[in-house]
Formats: structure tokens, C-alpha cells, sequence
């Protein structure tokens, strides 16, 4: 079975902000940093994990 990626695509604000973008450049925190994009990348391939769907 072949998987392909899922394209993620970021939010942009009517005023032309890339919130998620703004928000990732400033955080400081490089573990967090390497987990969430971690986290983007297996969402892009549909490995959700622990997801509550209530």
C-alpha cells in the first residue's frame, strides 16, 4: 500500500498575517520546535496517533 502525503497548509489572516508561521519564528524552545514539526510531518502522511475525535 502506497501512502501519499497530504499537502498541510498554513492559515493566512485577512490582514495577510501567517499566524502559525509569526508564532513558530519566535518560539524559543528548540525541542518544541523539533516536536511539533515532527508532529506536522507524520500528519502529512495520516499518522495521526493519540487523537480524541469527540
Amino acid at each position: 500500500m502506497e501512502i501519499k502525503p497530504k499537502k498541510i497548509e498554513e492559515y493566512i489572516a485577512s490582514n495577510d498575517k501567517i499566524s502559525f508561521r509569526t508564532w513558530m519564528n519566535k518560539l524559543k524552545d528548540k525541542r518544541a520546535k523539533v516536536a511539533i514539526y515532527k508532529r506536522i510531518t507524520r500528519l502529512r502522511v495520516v499518522l495521526l496517533g493519540s487523537v480524541n475525535t469527540n
